[in-house]
């Protein structure tokens, strides 16, 4: 769906407008992300600009629709501080995603030994290790498992 040279269809969804399993396994963040109704790379466009494309790899993990607006823009702008930020964030994440990746899979660990696991050895409070270890053991199931 090209509409112009300075455009091109959107290569995380694929021209879509959305992200499926396909496009969460072809750009391999089968752990972090889930299907959803709106690419947030193309903001459910379809198409993106090509100088965007260019300077933006499709599968950033940080550009979906549930990051803070603000700092997603001072971040796309390039923003030195913002770009740490968000790498110090990318690779927490990283770690907390393979940790409880490995003690469900490995360790067979349940989902309450891993929540507690995490308030002990990290201090996530237990709301969000809660969300992060559901978030994981669904990918999990939804992504790797078929």
């Amino acid at each position: 769906m090209k509409k112009n040279k300075d455009f091109i269809d959107c290569p995380r969804c694929l021209g879509k407008g959305y992200v499926d399993l396909n496009d969460i396994k072809r750009l391999r963040r089968e752990l972090y992300w889930e299907p959803g109704p709106h690419c947030a790379y193309c903001d459910g466009k379809k198409i993106v600009a090509f100088d965007f494309a260019s300077k933006i790899n499709p599968d950033d993990w940080f550009i979906t629709s549930d990051v803070d607006k603000v700092l997603l823009n001072r971040y796309l702008k390039g923003e030195p501080k913002a770009i740490r930020e968000v790498k110090k964030m990318e690779d927490f994440m990283a770690g907390l995603v393979n940790c409880i990746y490995h003690l469900y899979v490995n360790e067979d660990k349940n989902r309450s030994e891993i929540v507690d696991l995490l308030i002990k050895d990290s201090g996530v409070p237990k709301k969000e290790a809660e969300e992060y270890v559901d978030k994981v053991i669904r990918a999990i199931f939804s992504n790797l498992i078929k």
